[in-house]
């Protein structure tokens, strides 16, 4: 009976020491007390996609989804002060054209779409902005053309287009790495159509009077409207001919 007992205390013992051996090796091998275990984890709220999409402010939201980060460039387009009535009149055209082809209600986005096209909010760096519209649009080089062939509308609305326009619009193609060919076809069909054509001097209250408006923005929507120039939807007219109808309403 007593050797039985030597011999399991034996046992005991060296099974104890086996285990001392391996906790000395490797004091923190436990996934218990390891720093990759859940339990040692620091808890990151930024790393929290449900508590951090809680956070973020909505208008922090909304300039950084593909609508928004147009709406900044287009903010950023030089002598935009100087055409600014037909300009906001033109933006809220182009913002409901193509909330409608994503299937969401304009009305939800009301406030932050007349902060970004008043150019009160996301004053970014014109490159950064560019940069991060080529990556949301980075399989649709087509939209990426077409959204600066938007850019050349929005200039022309003066009628013409200067050295500071000039490199507003080289900026943002370079970074939205449009085809040299293809943008320098788009920029001299622009600047061949509107060379020619008269300078107006129009007061736009007095060209709203002479067509039955006393409101000039009522005027432009209705005019815009029935322009129809829509950029991403399936059946969009030619921004060319577009461009030429709203310089010939101004």
């Amino acid at each position: 009976m007593e050797i039985l007992l030597l011999i399991i205390a034996g046992v005991v013992v060296y099974f104890l020491y086996q285990e001392l051996n391996k906790y000395l090796k490797n004091p923190l091998s436990s996934s218990k007390y390891s720093k990759s275990s859940t339990y040692a984890k620091e808890y990151n709220i930024k790393e929290d996609p449900y508590v951090s999409e809680k956070m973020l402010d909505p208008m922090e939201k909304f300039a950084n989804t593909e609508l928004g980060v147009m709406l900044a460039i287009c903010a950023q387009f030089p002598n935009r002060q100087n055409m600014q009535e037909v300009y906001q009149v033109i933006m809220q055209d182009f913002t409901t054209k193509y909330l409608h082809e994503k299937g969401q209600d304009r009305a939800l986005y009301a406030n932050e779409i007349d902060k970004m096209i008043n150019g009160d909010f996301y004053k970014s760096d014109l490159i950064d902005l560019a940069k991060k519209f080529l990556t949301m649009s980075y399989a649709e080089y087509k939209k990426r053309l077409r959204f600066v062939e938007f850019l050349l509308l929005l200039i022309y609305l003066d009628g013409e287009i200067d050295e500071q326009e000039k490199e507003f619009l080289l900026d943002v193609a370079a970074n939205l790495e449009l085809d040299n060919q293809d943008f320098n076809e788009i920029y001299s069909i622009y600047e061949e159509k509107f060379k020619n054509l008269p300078k107006k001097e129009n007061n736009l209250d007095e060209v709203a009077k002479s067509h039955g408006f006393e409101d000039k923005e009522a005027y432009l929507k209705q005019r815009i409207d029935e322009i129809g120039l829509n950029i991403f939807g399936v059946k969009n007219p030619a921004i060319l001919d577009s461009a030429l109808k709203i310089r010939e309403i101004l």
